[in-house]
């Protein structure tokens, strides 16, 4: 029996990504995000084919607890099958493809040193008649290949506008005041910087001994976990969420603050060199957060903090200025 062979093609000279997932369709150059390419079948004699399909599907993996897989789509998209008939007849064939990226997908990332993170991985099948044998049923086999495809968000590119808004946050304890702004939400890879200025207000003499600032990654497995039947303890999950330093900076500050005056210092967040990780707030089984927490440390190991949701984004900035342009 001849085998097919299976091949997943990209267009000429690009990826299989075509236009901007994340992003809402916006005529006239700016279609909907789709993975776009052609499936090749190639065999030496005419095959006895069923269907041929292809489909994305995304894979979300968690420790301790069985991967969740998932078409992107209602089901697999058809490229072929036969007209009033079980099988048809295939031996050299070209089926072009466009899958549709819905906006709300989540990126494709790894996390918690590689024992959970999202992949997707676009999967042709071909169903073919089988050999029919002494003792077997002429039973239909099916042909697979596939390739992974890496997916990233558009809308998380931090030179878009809505990033770009000023914020100032604060907070009071004891009666003081720990002001906190930047002029800029979303954190960039390769270098990228924010200024935080945070301003230390008091009604009574404090003696400050410095301002430090901790940017904090937080993954949450929403949907994972233990469940708990008449019999106890039905699957035990990971745990429901796992934090991490990912930069940090202290800068010391020795200094008596009398009532009515303020200390201010400027602290930098920025990613360590290489990081890869983003944010990732759409998935089913993971949720990846960040948050900047400043504080000023007093004499008497006693501090006041400021927590500040930051996104972070995969793209470094020149990049992302490429696509604003």
């Amino acid at each position: 029996m001849a085998l097919p062979l299976l091949t997943l093609r990209p267009p000429p000279n690009v990826d299989f990504i075509s236009g901007f997932p994340g992003l809402a369709p916006g005529p006239p150059d700016r279609p909907h995000a789709a993975v776009k390419g052609t499936l090749e079948v190639r065999s030496n004699q005419p095959l006895k084919v069923r269907w041929v399909h292809v489909e994305l599907k995304k894979i979300e993996s968690v420790p301790g607890s069985p991967p969740f897989v998932d078409t992107v789509g209602t089901k697999p998209l058809t490229l072929w099958e036969p007209t009033n008939a079980e099988y048809g007849t295939l031996q050299r064939e070209d089926f072009p493809f466009a899958i549709r990226i819905p906006e709300s997908l989540p990126p494709t990332i790894n996390l918690d040193n590689n024992r959970a993170g999202i992949k997707y991985e676009l999967i042709a099948t071909l169903c073919m008649k089988g050999k029919k044998g002494l003792l077997r049923r002429d039973s239909p086999s099916t042909h697979v290949t596939s390739c992974e495809i890496p997916i990233y968000k558009h809308e998380m590119h931090s030179t878009w506008p809505v990033y770009a808004q000023p914020d100032e946050r604060q907070t009071t304890k004891d009666h003081m005041t720990l002001s906190v702004s930047r002029r800029r939400t979303c954190l960039a890879t390769a270098g990228d910087q924010i200024t935080m200025q945070a301003t230390l207000f008091t009604d009574y003499p404090v003696t400050l001994k410095s301002f430090e600032l901790a940017l904090i990654q937080k993954i949450i497995y929403p949907n994972t976990g233990t469940t708990v039947g008449k019999r106890g303890p039905a699957a035990t999950g990971p745990p429901p969420s796992r934090s991490s330093i990912i930069s940090e900076q202290k800068r010391p500050q020795p200094a008596l603050i009398q009532p009515g005056m303020h200390q201010t210092c400027e602290l930098i967040c920025m990613l360590p060199p290489n990081y890869s990780a983003m944010t990732v707030s759409t998935a089913r089984l993971i949720e990846n957060t960040y948050e900047v927490h400043v504080s000023a440390v007093l004499e008497g190991d006693r501090s006041i903090s400021v927590g500040l949701p930051m996104t972070v984004s995969p793209f470094p900035v020149p990049y992302s200025m490429d696509m604003m342009q």
